[in-house]
C-alpha cells in the first residue's frame, strides 16, 4: 500500500511540474489577450475565472499544447478514452462477495456514504467516455453537511446477489448515554440473526484526529466481535480522500504525509485492540466524488471499490457465538457505583441478627399463650375439678372413723339385776371396736368384719355402757368416693376438648413465630446470594440484551 502511494505521489509531482510549466507560459498570454477578448464579447467588468479558462484553452489549442490524453491520479502510463471505458465496464462487473459485511466507525465518518457505494456504485448513463455519471444511490440515509443522519442499524442487500448483505451502524454517541445503549442494543439483536459474519469495514476520515470516541469504538467493537478482529477480517477504509489533482497538489503544498495518516491509524488499532495480530488492509476512497462524467476521480473511486471487494474476498466467514454487549466506559462507571452501594448492603444484612426461641423461651411463651387463650368456661372447669378433688383427697384416706355405735342407760334394783344383749351390723368393714362401762359383766362378746355381738350385765346399780365399732374413711365413703372419681373423670375430659383448642392455637403461634424467624433467617441468606449475584454480574465487562433493555426501561423512566 505505501509502495503504491509513493508512486502516486511521483505520478503527481510530475504531472504538477508538467502543468506548472504550460500554466506559467499561459499566464503570460493571458493577459495580452483579455483586451481582444472582451471586445470581441462586449465584456466591460473583469473576466470571471471560466471566462479566464477558456481564454487559456483558446491559446493552448491556437499554438497546439494541449493533449488529448488525461493522465490518471493512480496509474503512471497515461489512459486513453477506450481503456477508461473498459476499466469502468470491468470495475462495475465485479462481483460482491457472499456473506455480511458490518459498516462501523465514527459519527460522520462517512459510513452510509461507503455503503451506498458498495451496494450500488453510480454508473454512467452510457459507455461514451464523456457520459454523464448517475447520482449517487441513497440506499443508506447520507449526511448533510455535518449532521449524522444515521440513527438506527440498516441493513440492505446488494443489488443483484441477494446473499451479500451490508449492515450499517450508527456511531456511539458518548454525549447521550441513552441513545448509545439503543444503538448497542440494535446492533446486538440485528447480529443475532446472523449466523456468520464476513468482515468489518472500520471506516474513518483518513485525517482524522484520533480523539476518544474513535478509540472507544474500536475498543467496544473489539470486544464485541473478538473473533473477527483476531482473524483479521477487518479493512480499515480512509474515506474523504480527494483524489483529484487539486486535492493532491494541497496536500503537497501543506506538507501532509499520507502514509504517517495510515500508521498512526495502525498503531491505534494495535493499541486498542491488543488480540488483534494481523495488521489490516488500508484503502483511501473518496466515497463521493464530485464526478459528473468518466473522469480519473470517477475511475479511481471505483478502483479503491474494487480494492475493498478483493479484500472482503479473501476473508473466511467467521461464526457468530453468543453476542453480549460490552460495556461501554460510561456504564462500567456507573455499575462500579452500583457495586459499592451493594457491598454496604451485604454488610447491613451481614449485621442484622434473627434471634431463634429456646426451648425454655418457648415452653413459657406457649404457657403465656394457652393462658390469654383460654376460655372462661375452662376456669370455672377447672375449679370445680379441683374442689372435687380436695374432697375426694379428703375422703379418700385410711383415718378411723365410727361405723356404728350402741349404747344403754338402765336402772338396777338393789334386789334385782340388770342384762342387755346387743348387736352391731356395719356396712363398711369393721376394722377394731371399742366397749365402755363400769361394774358391768360383759359375755359372749365377739367382733366379725361387719358386726359386734355380745350381752353385758350389772348386778347392782345402774347400767350404762356403749359399744363402738370402728372403720377406715374410705370404707366408709366408699359410694361417694366413687362418684367422685367419675365426676372428676368426667370433667377432666370436659376440660380436654376445652383446653385442646387453645393449646393447639398456642402452638399453631410458636410454630409459625419459629417458621417466621427461619424463613427471614432463609430471606437473609437469599439475600446475599442475590446481591453477590449481581455484584458479579456488574463485574462483567459484557451484558445481554435483556439486561441492556432493562437498563433502558430505567433511563426512559
Amino acid at each position: 500500500q505505501l509502495q503504491r502511494l509513493k508512486e502516486e505521489n511521483d505520478i503527481y509531482t510530475k504531472a504538477f511540474e508538467t502543468e506548472k510549466e504550460i500554466v506559467s507560459d499561459t499566464d503570460k498570454k493571458l493577459a495580452k489577450w483579455q483586451e481582444p477578448y472582451k471586445q470581441d464579447r462586449g465584456l466591460t467588468k473583469r473576466l470571471t475565472w471560466s471566462e479566464s479558462q477558456e481564454i487559456a484553452r483558446e491559446i493552448l489549442e491556437f499554438e497546439g499544447m494541449a493533449s488529448k490524453q488525461t493522465y490518471s491520479s493512480f496509474d503512471k502510463d497515461p489512459i486513453n478514452p477506450i481503456d477508461r471505458t473498459s476499466r469502468v465496464k470491468e470495475y462495475l462487473a465485479t462481483p460482491f462477495p457472499e456473506g455480511i459485511v458490518l459498516l462501523i466507525g465514527s459519527t460522520g465518518s462517512g459510513k452510509s456514504t461507503l455503503g451506498n457505494l458498495l451496494v450500488d456504485p453510480p454508473k454512467p448513463e452510457t459507455a461514451a467516455p464523456d457520459s454523464m455519471v448517475t447520482e449517487q444511490s441513497q440506499y443508506f440515509t447520507m449526511a448533510s453537511d455535518t449532521k449524522p443522519e444515521t440513527q438506527l442499524v440498516q441493513t440492505k442487500r446488494v443489488l443483484g446477489n441477494p446473499n451479500s448483505i451490508i449492515i450499517d451502524t450508527p456511531g456511539l454517541d458518548k454525549t447521550d448515554h441513552k441513545k448509545e445503549l439503543r444503538h448497542m442494543t440494535d446492533i446486538i439483536k440485528t447480529l443475532a440473526h446472523q449466523k456468520y459474519l464476513l468482515g468489518c469495514l472500520f471506516v474513518t476520515k483518513w485525517n482524522a484526529k484520533i480523539d476518544r470516541q474513535y478509540e472507544e469504538t474500536m475498543k467496544y467493537y473489539g470486544k464485541l466481535l473478538p473473533d473477527i478482529f483476531e482473524a483479521g477480517n477487518v479493512v480499515l477504509v480512509m474515506t474523504h480522500y480527494a483524489m483529484d489533482k487539486t486535492s493532491v497538489r494541497r496536500r503537497e503544498q501543506q506538507g501532509i504525509d499520507v502514509s504517517k495518516c495510515i500508521a498512526n491509524a495502525n498503531n491505534s488499532i494495535k493499541r486498542c485492540i491488543p488480540h488483534m495480530l494481523v495488521t489490516p488492509d488500508v484503502i483511501l476512497i473518496d466515497s463521493y466524488p464530485d464526478a459528473e462524467s468518466i473522469d480519473d476521480e470517477y475511475l479511481a473511486c471505483l478502483e479503491r471499490r474494487n480494492d475493498i471487494l478483493n479484500c472482503l474476498k479473501r476473508f473466511r466467514p467467521i461464526e457468530l457465538r453468543l453476542l453480549k454487549l460490552a460495556k461501554t466506559p460510561e456504564i462500567i462507571k456507573d455499575d462500579e457505583q452500583e457495586i459499592k452501594s451493594l457491598e454496604i448492603e451485604i454488610l447491613k444484612e451481614k449485621y442484622k441478627k434473627i434471634p431463634m426461641l429456646t426451648h425454655a423461651e418457648e415452653n413459657e411463651k406457649l404457657e403465656e399463650l394457652k393462658k390469654l387463650m383460654t376460655p372462661p368456661k375452662v376456669q370455672e372447669l377447672q375449679n370445680t375439678i379441683a374442689k372435687k378433688q380436695s374432697e375426694l383427697d379428703y375422703l379418700d384416706t385410711d383415718e378411723e372413723v365410727i361405723s356404728e355405735q350402741w349404747s344403754a342407760d338402765e336402772k338396777g334394783g338393789w334386789f334385782f339385776a340388770a342384762k342387755e344383749t346387743f348387736n352391731l351390723v356395719s356396712d363398711p368393714e369393721i376394722t377394731r371396736a371399742e366397749k365402755s362401762g363400769s361394774c358391768v359383766q360383759w359375755s359372749e362378746y365377739k367382733v366379725d368384719k361387719h358386726s359386734v355381738s355380745g350381752t353385758v350385765e350389772t348386778s347392782t346399780g345402774r347400767l350404762s355402757v356403749s359399744v363402738t365399732a370402728f372403720t377406715e374413711k374410705r370404707l366408709l365413703y366408699a359410694d361417694k368416693i366413687h362418684r367422685l372419681r367419675i365426676e372428676i373423670q368426667k370433667m377432666k375430659g370436659q376440660l380436654i376438648d376445652l383446653e385442646l383448642e387453645p393449646s393447639k392455637r398456642a402452638k399453631e403461634m410458636i410454630a409459625k413465630e419459629k417458621d417466621q424467624r427461619r424463613r427471614e433467617e432463609y430471606e437473609k441468606k437469599q439475600k446475599k446470594i442475590e446481591l453477590q449475584t449481581q455484584i458479579e454480574k456488574l463485574k462483567d465487562k459484557y451484558m445481554t440484551v435483556e439486561e441492556a433493555e432493562d437498563r433502558l426501561q430505567k433511563l426512559c423512566l
